[in-house]
């Protein structure tokens, strides 16, 4: 099975918990980085630009469609996700799993905007605010997240390939 995790290169929290999920799935990774400076004035203007500008058309990123599962590590960008980041999803056809960090009210819609963007709901999600990564209950949520995605994973190889044949073997008695 095939995994890999995307995540924003601008967020450290969001890049921790993706090599951190990326490592415990033994997953490829792929590093979605914002181009052009986001500081000043003209920095939140492009920020606002972006933010209603529908990505679909932008092929930004890696190519998904050799992986069962993608998991897609996103923060807060605005009030969404990156634009890059709905990129890679509006481009993908099968499974994704979501991860947001950062505010919890935020959560729901950012993956909002993720699922729009999939044209699917995710086949499984993780929330993470300040209070986990200050806890350190991010570990173990993490742990429970990559196994989940690692099950629907597996489940997706086995749905796609052809079963054992049946084969009884007759012996011959002479």
């Amino acid at each position: 099975m095939r995994i890999l995790v995307v995540y924003c290169g601008r967020a450290s929290a969001s890049a921790e918990i993706a090599a951190s999920i990326a490592e415990e799935l033994e997953a490829d990774t792929e590093i979605i980085d914002e181009q052009g400076e986001r500081k000043g004035t003209f920095g939140l203007v492009r920020s606002f630009v972006d933010l209603i500008r529908d990505p679909s058309p932008v092929a930004v990123g890696p190519s998904t469609e050799a992986y069962d599962v993608v998991v897609v590590a996103a923060s807060r960008w605005q009030v969404t996700t990156s634009p890059r980041l709905r990129s890679v999803l509006a481009r993908r056809k099968g499974a994704a799993a979501f991860v947001y960090v950062g505010h919890r009210e935020s959560g729901a819609r950012a993956f909002l905007a993720m699922e729009r963007s999939l044209g699917h709901a995710p086949v499984a999600g993780l929330v993470l605010d300040r209070k986990d990564l200050a806890k350190d209950a991010s570990r173990r949520k993490t742990i429970d997240f990559a196994d989940e995605v690692r099950r629907i994973a597996k489940r997706i190889v086995e749905r796609r390939s052809p079963p054992e044949p049946n084969v009884v073997m007759a012996s011959s008695s002479s």
